[in-house]
């Protein structure tokens, strides 16, 4: 089996064409890829990239792998660097059904990561990371929002305390004397207006009576 090596923008030989089954593998022999005609296709049918003869574009255009003496327009191809033995491939027993892309697109000057050949599964993770990370959200909201009822639940309770406090009543119901309304409210809500001794009471203009 004669197989073509296919470098990177770096020269590496990253893999190996197989130019009577049209199957590309990498470098320790797993094929990815299928040459039909101008199209290359992933293992799955969907159509990844076109075929120009000597090298491969992903479907934007971009260079993605070249062969032995290629010379591309535009584009600074770097010199092979040393090749090693081709690995031996192993070939699917058939062809998928091939799915292709309306036209091939503009070419560009630009070089472009072998993953790119990849993108199909590459779109699966990325929309099952973008689901992961959404439902990761979608919890965290849940989260806050119960630590938002509870919280609110808290303020309601104390702002009927606050308000039975203040019309003198607790929750059963007793009376409540006056020291015992302003020691639950603290210092900051005090009905004295004026000042205190060292023991605590109460002195000067301003000071409610007990009822």
């Amino acid at each position: 089996m004669n197989l073509m090596p296919l470098m990177d923008r770096r020269g590496n030989v990253t893999a190996w064409a197989d130019p009577t089954s049209g199957w590309v593998s990498d470098r320790m022999g797993n094929v990815f890829a299928l040459v039909w005609f101008a199209g290359v296709f992933n293992r799955t049918g969907a159509q990844v990239g076109w075929w120009y003869g000597d090298h491969i574009r992903d479907r934007y255009g971009r260079v993605v792998l070249f062969g032995p003496g290629t010379k591309i327009e535009g584009i600074n191809v770097p010199r092979p660097k040393k090749i090693p033995p081709p690995p031996k491939l192993h070939l699917p027993s058939g062809h998928p059904v091939l799915k292709w892309l309306p036209t091939p697109s503009v070419k560009k000057h630009q070089w472009a990561d072998l993953r790119s050949l990849h993108d199909g599964l590459g779109r699966l993770r990325a929309w099952a990371a973008k689901a992961a990370s959404s439902q990761e959200k979608s919890l965290v909201a849940r989260f806050d929002m119960v630590k938002t009822i509870a919280l609110v639940g808290q303020i309601n309770m104390r702002s009927r305390l606050n308000a039975l406090m203040a019309l003198g009543v607790d929750a059963p119901g007793r009376e409540l004397r006056w020291q015992e309304i302003t020691s639950l409210r603290g210092p900051r809500h005090s009905s004295c207006l004026g000042q205190r001794d060292r023991a605590g009471k109460c002195s000067g203009r301003g000071q409610r009576p007990e009822p």
